[in-house]
């Protein structure tokens, strides 16, 4: 990752209020791990055809799934 992505995210995933993820299988790190690093009352919305990553427990009442290939999800 280049030096920008380390200086920056974490200023970034603490002044969030919103967090969208789109279209992925959060497999890949260190990316992977943005959405648990927000605050606990940040909503997470997940467009995606599965359940991925820590949406899959369910542990965030805040989580918002929206099941569906986001290319169609997101017109």
């Amino acid at each position: 990752m280049p030096r920008r992505f380390s200086d920056l995210v974490h200023f970034y995933v603490a002044s969030s209020d919103l967090v969208i993820v789109l279209g992925t299988s959060l497999m890949v790190a260190p990316v992977a791990s943005i959405p648990d690093w927000v605050k606990s009352d940040v909503h997470r919305l997940l467009i995606n055809r599965e359940l991925v990553g820590s949406f899959q427990y369910g542990n965030k009442t805040t989580d918002v799934f929206l099941e569906g290939d986001c290319d169609e999800r997101c017109v």
